[in-house]
């Protein structure tokens, strides 16, 4: 599962529309309520994403 999630992740960073997908998979993975994703421009956070 850890090389699955590795590739899925490169792969979202091409594909930005892939972050959301691969948030919800991994967080019920986890028995996680949600998940985030903080994007900073190497300062303070530029955008988010989370699931609910």
């Amino acid at each position: 599962m850890a090389d699955e999630l590795v590739d899925r992740i490169h792969e979202a960073a091409f594909v930005p529309e892939k972050w959301l997908a691969l948030l919800e998979t991994h967080s019920a993975a986890a028995g996680s309520a949600s998940a985030g994703l903080l994007v900073f421009d190497g300062e303070r956070p530029i955008g988010a994403l989370a699931t609910i």
